[in-house]
Formats: structure tokens, C-alpha cells, sequence
């Protein structure tokens, strides 16, 4: 799998609840809104697992996120 570069600042991570996409399947599924700080709590790297894989998500000195597998 290749780089995923997020365009996202590091100081926010997430998508607003009015901006959910409107062809989702379920328009009452809110999406949240979480702070960086908080999900790396410190450090510049935490691994996500997804159906038990696990992807690393790591903070640039740029500020900009990278999820790879």
C-alpha cells in the first residue's frame, strides 16, 4: 500500500458533522471531531488497527499526517 498523504492540519483531525457527505448511506451518522493532541498524546506516531491490521499514522514536522501500512 502506498503513502496517504492527509491534507488535514495536524491541529484538527476529523470531519465536521455539516460537512457528512450527502450520498452517505446513512445521513443521521454523525461524524466527529477529535484533536491531535489528543489522539497522539504527546508523540508524533499511534497505530490504528483496522479488521485487525494495523496502519501507522505519523505527524510531520510539516504538520501534515501520513497513514501507511
Amino acid at each position: 500500500m502506498k503513502n496517504m498523504i492527509c491534507t488535514a492540519s495536524a491541529g484538527e483531525f476529523g470531519v465536521d458533522a455539516s460537512l457528512a457527505a450527502s450520498t452517505s448511506a446513512e445521513p443521521t451518522l454523525r461524524q466527529r471531531r477529535l484533536n491531535s493532541n489528543v489522539l497522539f498524546a504527546g508523540g508524533r506516531e499511534l497505530t490504528i488497527l483496522l479488521h485487525g491490521e494495523p496502519y501507522c499514522l505519523r505527524e510531520t514536522r510539516q504538520g501534515k499526517l501520513i497513514l501507511t501500512k
